[in-house]
């Protein structure tokens, strides 16, 4: 049976300290590729939350391929 690492959940601030940025950064970053995304009809932005409604939460991987799949197109 194969064991798969937990990553750690981050919140807004502390994925912007992951990767390296501010926030505020981060999210025109984030804007810009999800509007990118769409046009391209790409898949959406990787994020989770405990239940409907909730506060988001995000991997960082998940976060970073997403990144690159967009600027790739």
């Amino acid at each position: 049976m194969a064991t798969k690492v937990e990553e750690k959940k981050l919140n807004k601030k502390e994925l912007a300290q992951a990767l390296g940025m501010s926030s505020t950064t981060l999210w025109r970053c984030l804007t810009s590729a999800k509007k990118t995304a769409k046009k391209l009809k790409l898949e959406k932005l990787p994020s989770h939350c405990y239940y409907s409604g909730g506060r988001k939460y995000y991997y960082l991987s998940e976060v970073q391929i997403w990144l690159q799949k967009v600027s790739e197109n």
